[in-house]
C-alpha cells in the first residue's frame, strides 16, 4: 500500500500495522513512503526508491514504476519476483552486505543495466536476472555464496562481470547464451563451476580466477569460440568432459605452478582446456614479509607462495635510505629505508621509517645521543666610558672585568 500527495505535506497515516510517512521537504521529495516490519523504504516522484532497516523486500505493485533501487543497509534480502517485471528500472545499487537475492528477483526488467553490490551476498537465486536484456555491468565488491541456476542466462547485452572476492558456487547455465559477455573477473576462489555454465558465450574472452577452483563442470565452457586467456593462479581439482572443447583461440593458459591435473600443451585431456594452447604458464601466487634490523639498514624478504611451500624463498634485499623529515634544533630527524625488487616475476617493496639523525642542536662528537652538549658559550663584551674601555669577557658563568688605563 502506498500514499501519494499533489501538494507539499507532511502526515502519517496508521493502517493495517504499517506506518506511512510523507514528508516533502526531505532532499528525496518523497511520493511513496512506508515501513515493512523494521525494514523502510521511500520513493520520489523520479522512481527512485531507496530501502533502508532490516528485513525482506516483497514484490509490491508500487515497486513497478521504480528507475533505480538503492539498498543502505547490510541484513536486508530480495524476495523471490521482488521487482520481477519492473520495465521502467534501470539500476541496482547495494551499499552494503545481502543475505539473499531471490529466485527470478529482477528477471525480465528490460531497461535495467547496471548492477552494484558494495558488499557481501549470501546468495544470487536461480534467473534471478532471466532476460534482462540490457545489462551491462554486474559488479560485486565482496564475496557471493552462490550464483544459482540460469542466473543471468539470455542476458544478451552483459559484458562484464566482477567479483572482488570469492564465489562458493556458480550454477549450472549461470551465464548460458550470454552473447556480449567478454570478461569475467573473480578476485578469489570458485567453489565450482556448474554444467554448461558459460556455454555459447560467443564473445568472451577472458576468464580470471585468482585463486583455487574446486571442479569446473561438463560443458562449462564449450564452443566459447574467442575465448584466448584463462588464468586460474590456484590449484584446479577437476575439469570436466568437454569444458572446453570449441575454444579455438584458446592458445594462452595460466595455472597454479603445483597444478595436479598435469596439464600440458596440446593435450585433449581436462576437457581440452589446452589443446589449442599456444602457451601454458604455471603461475605463482607470490606474497612477501619483510623482517627489518632495528635500525633498518638491513631486511630479509621472506617470498611465500600460497600454492605451496617447495617455492618459497628469502631475499636478501639491498636497503636504500633518504631523509624523510629534517631534524630541528631540539628535535630528530627520521630516514626513510626501503627495499624494492623482483623475484621470479613477483614486485615486492617495503619502507621503514628509524627516528636516528641527529638534532642540529647537539654536539654529536661529544654527545652522540643528542640534547644538551655542555658546550660553552664565550662572548666578549666591550664597553666604553668615560674615557676608558672596560671589557667583560663572559665565560661560562664565570665574569672577568679587564681595565685598560689611558
Amino acid at each position: 500500500m502506498s500514499v501519494r500527495w499533489a501538494v507539499p505535506i507532511a502526515a502519517v497515516l496508521l493502517t493495517a500495522g504499517f506506518l506511512f510517512v510523507v514528508d516533502c521537504t526531505d532532499d528525496l521529495e518523497a511520493v511513496s513512503e512506508g515501513q515493512i516490519d523494521s525494514l523502510y523504504y521511500k520513493m520520489d516522484d523520479q522512481g527512485n526508491l531507496e530501502f533502508w532497516g532490516s528485513g525482506d523486500i516483497p514484490y509490491r505493485i508500487e515497486w513497478d514504476g521504480c528507475t533505480t533501487v538503492t539498498v543502505k543497509n547490510d541484513g536486508i534480502s530480495f524476495e523471490n519476483s521482488a521487482f520481477h517485471d519492473c520495465d521502467a528500472l534501470t539500476t541496482v545499487t547495494v551499499q552494503g552486505s545481502v543475505g539473499s537475492i531471490g529466485e527470478n528477483a529482477f528477471s525480465d526488467c528490460d531497461a535495467l543495466k547496471t548492477v552494484t553490490i558494495d558488499g557481501s551476498v549470501g546468495s544470487i537465486g536461480g534467473v534471478a536476472f532471466y532476460l534482462c536484456d540490457a545489462l551491462t555491468t554486474v559488479t560485486v565488491q565482496g564475496s557471493v555464496g552462490s550464483i544459482g541456476n540460469d542466473t543471468f542466462f539470455n542476458c544478451d547485452a552483459l559484458t562484464t562481470v566482477t567479483v572482488q572476492g570469492s564465489v562458493e558456487s556458480i550454477g549450472n547455465t549461470a551465464f548460458h547464451d550470454c552473447g556480449a559477455l567478454k570478461t569475467v573477473t573473480i578476485d578469489g576462489s570458485v567453489g565450482s563451476i556448474g554444467e554448461n555454465a558459460f556455454l555459447d558465450c560467443d564473445a568472451l574472452t577472458t576468464v580470471t580466477v585468482q585463486g583455487s577452483v574446486g571442479s569446473i563442470g561438463d560443458n562449462a565452457f564449450l564452443d566459447c569460440a574467442e575465448l584466448n586467456t584463462v588464468t586460474m593462479t590456484g590449484p584446479i581439482t577437476s575439469i570436466g568432459s568437454h569444458a572446453f572443447q570449441g575454444c579455438f583461440k584458446l592458445q594462452t593458459l595460466k595455472i597454479a605452478c603445483n597444478d595436479p591435473l598435469n596439464i600440458t600443451k596440446g593435450n585433449t585431456g581436462n576437457g581440452y582446456i589446452a589443446h589449442h594452447a599456444d602457451t601454458v604458464n604455471y603461475v605463482h601466487r607470490y606474497s612477501a614479509a619483510y623482517d627489518w634490523a632495528d635500525d633498518g639498514k638491513s631486511c630479509t624478504v621472506h617470498i611465500v607462495c600460497a600454492n605451496t611451500a617447495d617455492h618459497n624463498h628469502d631475499v636478501n634485499a639491498d636497503v636504500t635510505s633518504t631523509v624523510k623529515i629534517q631534524p630541528t634544533e631540539t628535535t630528530m630527524g627520521t630516514t626513510e629505508y626501503s627495499v624494492s625488487g623482483t623475484y621470479n616475476g613477483f614486485a615486492y617493496s617495503d619502507t621503514k621509517d628509524v627516528q636516528d639523525i641527529p638534532a642540529t642542536g647537539s654536539d654529536e662528537p661529544d654527545n652522540p645521543g643528542g640534547g644538551d652538549s655542555g658546550k660553552k658559550d664565550n662572548t666578549l663584551l666591550y664597553i666604553a666610558a668615560g674615557g676608558a674601555i672596560a671589557a667583560i669577557a663572559l665565560i661560562g658563568a664565570a665574569f672577568f672585568l679587564l681595565r685598560r688605563r689611558p
